[in-house]
């Protein structure tokens, strides 16, 4: 018998999840891009092989966007990629208050190409 391949659809298919904070409340969200995989011999998925699953994490959303786009998975993230990064010790706008190392980043970057 040969196996079928079945992805699942984005406009009829959703991640939710439920997390326990501190046991005090439970923070619910959801993966907006992600994708699922599974392999089976007929329509039967009790039986189904070779099952993957990912999700972006850049895609999580529970509704409080200081939470879904926490420090700690950015940097996790661009160690994972490998990516070159800075960090600088400034408010939400660094290209008004730290212009000039901006500009030295950028223009490394650059250089890289």
């Amino acid at each position: 018998m040969t196996k079928e391949k079945w992805i699942s659809d984005p406009a009829h298919s959703e991640v939710y999840f439920k997390v326990k904070h501190l046991m005090i409340s439970t923070v619910t969200g959801y993966f907006k891009n992600f994708t699922v995989e599974a392999y089976t011999e007929n329509d039967d998925f009790t039986k189904a092989t070779g099952i993957e699953f990912s999700a972006e994490v850049d895609s999580i959303d529970t509704k409080n966007p200081g939470r879904d786009n926490h420090p700690d998975l950015e940097r996790a993230e661009a160690k994972r990629m490998k990516a070159t990064t800075i960090e600088l010790k400034t408010s939400h706008v660094p290209m008004v208050s730290q212009p000039k190392n901006v500009a030295d980043f950028i223009i490394a970057a650059a250089q890289k190409l």
